[in-house]
């Protein structure tokens, strides 16, 4: 299961710090093993982030279109399409 929580970025300063010494709890141990996801994030910003790409490619059809290669997968020849105005939009946490 994924879960996205949101803390403050100091205290995932000190749970990555922790990490460091062994001094993680398992719960602060999954926090330190997420994925951060940087504030004014777009939606592409959260897919590359979550499952990685190995190239993109744009399209200037109509309407223009992404093309993104190897995601959670690293296969070249494999890829995902979306829209460039949603790969672009601002990334909204739950889905609002």
């Amino acid at each position: 299961m994924k879960l996205i929580i949101d803390i403050p970025e100091d205290r995932y300063k000190d749970v990555i710090e922790a990490r460091k010494h062994h001094l993680l709890d398992s719960y602060a141990q999954a926090i330190a093993n997420g994925t951060p996801i940087p504030d004014n994030a777009t939606n592409g910003d959260v897919i590359k982030a979550m499952f990685g790409y190995k190239r993109m490619s744009h399209f200037n059809d109509y309407p223009p279109l992404v093309d993104v290669y190897g995601l959670d997968n690293n296969d070249d020849n494999d890829s995902v399409t979306f829209y460039e105005d949603w790969w672009n939009a601002p990334y909204q946490k739950g889905g609002k």
